[in-house]
């Protein structure tokens, strides 16, 4: 049975976090995940026209020297037509305890390898992050804005979260802000859910994860999408 309309965007919505360990986990055998998320936090902004934002928080180490060499550029796939990326705040922490802010000036903008792959046309570029000055023990902090300045479908919006034991984060956490009489359609498999709480006229859920064991990618193995804990948020009563 073929996905609806709706889940295939939401997996391409899913692609607007950065792509930090997916080519790394794939290249390196090992028992140990070469790069160790501190802490991973989305918070997504759902409005009644469709446009959201989607604040990520994340705190990251490399284990390995691969898990260096996966951190020394970070992608953010961006919708020219559709999406507005902003880089707050960056900075590096080597070993020894310096400190080191990236300026958002150093971006670099790039073709995307989906869109070169893509069967229809597709306006997604890559905004490069070149991260230097990086090493086993230090720390990488990064915190970015992906606002939704156009809904693919107008009056709704959707959200597609994934864990898969390649990437090994001590916790994940993801909230979503909409107005409280906005209904939300989810389809949670593996998060937990926390208790529902009112901020003014806005309606807060908030879902976390506990870490996976570690495991390597295997290229026999099905998409992530048939077995790894995710979480479906959408705006569409009739998305299934």
């Amino acid at each position: 049975m073929g996905i609806s309309v709706v889940k295939f965007f939401l997996l391409l919505s899913a692609m607007s976090a950065p792509v930090m360990s997916q080519t790394v986990a794939s290249a390196i055998p090992a028992s140990q995940a070469p790069i160790l998320w501190d802490s991973f936090e989305q918070v997504i902004t759902i409005e009644r026209d469709g446009t959201a934002t989607t604040t990520t928080e994340q705190v990251v180490r490399p284990i390995t020297p691969a898990g260096v060499q996966g951190l020394a550029a970070i992608p953010f796939p961006v919708s020219k037509s559709l999406q507005r990326f902003q880089l707050l705040e960056s900075w590096v922490l080597s070993p020894d305890g310096k400190k080191t802010p990236l300026d958002a000036k150093t971006i670099m903008t790039q073709s995307s390898p989906w869109t070169l792959q893509a069967p229809t046309l597709s306006d997604i570029e890559m905004q490069v992050l070149p991260i230097p000055q990086l090493g086993v023990g230090g720390m990488l902090r990064i915190a970015a804005r992906m606002s939704q300045t156009t809904p693919h479908f107008p009056g709704n919006g959707f959200f597609a979260a994934f864990d898969v034991p390649w990437i090994q984060r001590t916790a994940s956490t993801v909230t979503f802000s909409t107005p409280a009489d906005l209904p939300l359609f989810i389809e949670n498999s593996g998060w937990t859910a926390q208790p529902e709480r009112r901020e003014g006229d806005r309606l807060v859920r908030r879902f976390t994860r506990t870490p996976l064991p570690f495991a390597m990618p295997d290229r026999r193995s099905t998409s992530p999408i048939d077995w790894a804990p995710r979480l479906f948020v959408t705006t569409f009563p009739d998305w299934a």
